[in-house]
């Protein structure tokens, strides 16, 4: 069994009511997705709180300037709106989160370095679970696609990363291409798993214009199947994190 993570773990509901045979926790699913065949026959008798990804750290690019094929945008611009998009989905999920600077567009006043150290001493302090960084690639203004990068060998790392390709690619019908690279501060020093996105090529405009144009569709999807616990424990009068044998939930509505 494994959270049901994009970044966002529960189980998506059937507007229904399910008899509980065991003891359950609430927000876990099945890896083939099936919620009832789950939680009657795929879990342990023994107790488990609720699980995995509370606590996200969402950093965006802070370049000075990287300009977007989309006339008066910017690569800061758009991942910041990007992630004003995602952290409402993820408050909506019951899960924590803590922004890097917001720097403005040709911003002389700061300095890229000195914000993204301080972003990763700002994660590592709040104990975030996930440092997750919002950008946007660029070439030569003919390349299309999707380019997330992990830490090498981070086994946190890669469960994401197979989580959210795996609903990415529901979505985007370009190229995707995970990659393992130490290169890059935000995935070499933060203690959280980190998860670094290029979400699409901001100098292509048909890149550019996809991701300006679905930022609602992609942060919903980023959260996998979403997280459906909290309307689980309010639907049923429910205070703790478990559900015990004998109960009868009604599941919300997808």
């Amino acid at each position: 069994v494994r959270p049901v993570y994009g970044l966002c773990p529960g189980t998506s509901g059937h507007g229904r009511m399910l008899a509980v045979s065991k003891q359950l926790p609430i927000g876990w699913q099945s890896d083939d997705g099936s919620d009832e065949g789950w939680w009657r026959n795929r879990i342990s008798t023994s107790p488990y709180s609720i699980p995995a990804v509370v606590s996200i750290y969402l950093s965006a690019p802070y370049h000075w300037y990287n300009a977007c094929a989309i006339a008066g945008c910017d690569e800061n611009t758009h991942n910041n709106q990007y992630l004003d998009v995602l952290e409402k989905h993820l408050h909506a999920c019951g899960i924590e989160t803590k922004r890097g600077y917001r720097r403005p567009p040709k911003d002389s006043t700061t300095d890229g370095d000195d914000l993204m150290i301080q972003a990763v001493g700002e994660s590592d302090a709040w104990g975030a679970d996930v440092h997750y960084i919002s950008h946007t690639n660029a070439f030569n203004g003919t390349v299309r696609g999707y380019r997330p990068m992990i830490y090498p060998g981070s086994t946190r790392g890669k469960k994401l990363a197979d989580c959210i390709l795996k609903y990415r690619k529901q979505i985007y019908d370009q190229p995707i291409r995970l990659s393992e690279t130490e290169e890059w501060y935000e995935l070499r020093v933060p203690a959280a798993a980190s998860y670094y996105e290029e979400h699409v090529f901001h100098d292509n405009s048909e890149d550019a214009r996809r991701f300006h144009n679905h930022m609602e569709e992609i942060a919903q999807e980023q959260l996998g199947d979403g997280s459906r616990y909290s309307e689980i424990q309010q639907l049923n009068d429910i205070t703790g994190s478990l559900i015990h044998p004998g109960d009868v939930l009604i599941l919300p509505e997808k």
